[in-house]
């Protein structure tokens, strides 16, 4: 059987790395107030799976509910590996269950710029359901 893993990945947290391990532990229990702690006032965020940015933490709450509300109550972003450099921390993830059953299609990769403690930037680039290499390919070519 597989380790089991804390929900936010386990590993070290250190002053860059806290603020996007503590965003995914709060999310992952659904406490989104929690989680927009961990990011300014002024955070620009943006999810590549919608269109625009999300400009402060209002709008970014506004998309943490209604993604609360989309999805399974049990399911939980995991860091499966995160490294930082200067404001930098990069991310990639999946998503799992509860008992630990990864989702198909729900790997991912973000990038976070930290400063002062907080989240003053994130980038979300979720796995695309569709595979469409071989047709962007050719509409490129």
């Amino acid at each position: 059987a597989p380790k089991r893993r804390a929900p936010w990945g386990g590993g070290a947290r250190d002053d860059l790395t806290g603020p996007v391990y503590g965003y995914f532990d709060a999310w992952n229990r659904r406490a989104i107030d929690e989680a927009l702690m961990c990011c300014s006032p002024d955070v620009r965020y943006e999810d590549t799976l919608f269109p625009g940015e999300f400009s402060g933490r209002e709008a970014l709450r506004a998309h943490l509910v209604k993604c609360e509300e989309a999805l399974p109550a049990g399911l939980r972003f995991v860091i499966d590996e995160a490294a930082a450099s200067g404001e930098m921390v990069g991310t990639r993830w999946h998503c799992e269950l509860e008992d630990g059953t990864p989702l198909p299609m729900t790997r991912g990769a973000s990038m976070y710029r930290v400063r002062d403690g907080v989240i003053v930037e994130g980038f979300d680039v979720p796995e695309p359901t569709l595979k469409s290499g071989e047709l962007t390919l050719g509409f490129l070519s």
